[in-house]
């Protein structure tokens, strides 16, 4: 469920935001993003839902095989606009531009891996983590389309080790 506090009645409503898969256990909600209008978008590993606040609603978005326009994979890690408007899916198989619209992908980046976090600099790089270990940080330019990937090596009681990096 995802629950909403309603002050005035010091009460909670509940939202069940899996109701197709209610013979089946409860989706955790991992990661809540929230877009410029008000749209709530839950990350869980049974793919991105959409909630509409206001009149409670749900879509469900996942990988489909047969569909090169679905996500890239249904653990979803986070999503979240850009400096745009544009938003986008971290999930183990990549990262996806979502059209809310049509609720396909419109735009994937060029890393085949998975992505945890992102964050879009000031330049509009986005840095990515992931579960690569040759990559656990790599740098996109959507402009031009190059990833970079980045190690960070550092050496802990003589012996070298690679960094985790995690939010």
């Amino acid at each position: 469920f995802l629950d909403r506090f309603d002050s005035s009645t010091e009460s909670f409503k509940h939202y069940r935001i899996d109701a197709e898969a209610s013979d089946q256990l409860p989706t955790p909600i991992e990661r809540i993003g929230e877009d410029s209008s008000g749209i709530l978008w839950l990350a869980t590993a049974k793919g991105l839902y959409r909630f509409d606040p206001a009149s409670g609603g749900t879509a469900r978005y996942v990988h489909d095989p047969d569909d090169r326009d679905s996500l890239a994979a249904n653990r979803i890690n986070v999503a979240r606009e850009d400096r745009e408007g544009r938003l986008w899916i971290a999930n183990a198989g990549g990262m996806d531009q979502l059209d809310r619209r049509t609720g396909k992908v419109i735009r994937r980046a060029p890393l085949h891996a998975e992505v945890s976090e992102f964050h879009e600099d000031e330049f509009g790089i986005f840095w990515m983590t992931g579960g690569d270990p040759q990559c656990v940080l790599a740098s996109w330019n959507p402009r031009n389309d190059i990833v970079k990937c980045h190690s960070i090596n550092y050496k802990l009681q003589g012996s070298s080790s690679k960094a985790f990096i995690s939010e």
